[in-house]
């Protein structure tokens, strides 16, 4: 069983890397930029913020893959939920891609290098489909889960009419823009919920947590009690104050959003060309810190339960 998982993880990964390679081609390389589309929120947000959750995601796997865990059927529900959330984050994200390439045809149709970037982003979301049904199937042999909530599946394609009817005019204006950036921020989190507890209910998933799956991983010397009650066996984790989980509920992703706002305004400062100055530079400072915190903490809101990442008890 571990060596499946093992595998699965490394398919993950290589899942996200075709992905962020598609990502960045598409937004900085120059035959791809100059017919892309979708390089304007909110279509630009949903692929940065779906980028941020892969990477984060193919971590977190690779984690839960390679951890020693005392209950194979837990290791297998929550890890098989993350890999299923993050294929799901990649279909969405080409589908987002897809809608603003209809919306705006005539930037690219016609084109060689459009139709080689239609292309690509259709084949990524054929991938990640395929992929999204390995991952299901696998779960569903490995621990039957209950009935998939159909119902729920409706959300993501709610979320996909928004994108299409969205009035692009919005972002004329700086608030307009941020509200457009969150909206498209949103519009992931809720699709990647929706489609992660329709096709595995919460319910099934059993209990773990990533700073305990972490310090299991780094520290496998240390010697932990062994706390059982019923059926189950759990391992009890002695962290610092500063990290347990009862203090750290919102901490750790607010410094996560700090730290990739900090860095994507590094990015923005050094682009070339003139950069801004004086009160324009603290705008932008402060909109690109604001953005990554919210964006960071809406998917920790919506995504920690289902994920079971940082939980308070």
């Amino acid at each position: 069983m571990r060596w499946v998982l093992r595998r699965d993880g490394l398919a993950v990964c290589l899942l996200g890397l075709a992905f962020l390679l598609q990502f960045q081609m598409a937004k900085h390389w120059s035959p791809w930029s100059a017919v892309n589309p979708f390089s304007e929120d909110p279509y630009d947000a949903v692929g940065s913020f779906a980028v941020q959750f892969v990477l984060f995601m193919m971590f977190v796997s690779l984690v839960r893959a390679f951890r020693p865990c005392a209950d194979e059927r837990a290791a297998v529900g929550v890890f098989r939920r993350g890999t299923l959330m993050t294929a799901a984050a990649v279909g969405f994200t080409c589908l987002s891609d897809l809608i603003a390439m209809a919306r705006h045809r005539g930037l690219w149709l016609g084109r060689p290098q459009g139709i080689q970037l239609f292309a690509v982003t259709a084949l990524l979301l054929f991938w990640s489909a395929a992929a999204g049904g390995w991952f299901l199937l696998a779960t569903r042999e490995a621990c039957p889960p209950a009935r998939p909530e159909m119902r729920k599946l409706a959300v993501p394609g709610a979320a996909l009419i928004l994108l299409a009817v969205y009035p692009e005019h919005v972002r004329n204006s700086v608030s307009g823009a941020i509200l457009t950036a969150l909206c498209g921020a949103v519009l992931l989190f809720v699709a990647i919920r929706s489609a992660g507890t329709a096709l595995l209910p919460t319910s099934e998933v059993s209990d773990s947590d990533l700073v305990d799956d972490v310090v299991a991983l780094v520290s496998p010397w240390r010697r932990r009690p062994i706390v059982t009650g019923g059926n189950r066996s759990r391992k009890t984790v002695h962290l610092p104050a500063w990290l347990s989980r009862r203090r750290s509920g919102w901490i750790l992703p607010m410094l996560i959003g700090l730290v990739c706002g900090a860095f994507l305004v590094g990015q923005e400062l050094a682009q070339p060309g003139p950069s801004p100055h004086g009160s324009r530079r603290i705008l932008v400072i402060s909109v690109y810190l604001f953005l990554e915190s919210a964006g960071v903490l809406t998917g920790y809101w919506l995504l920690a339960e289902p994920l079971r990442l940082f939980r308070r008890e």
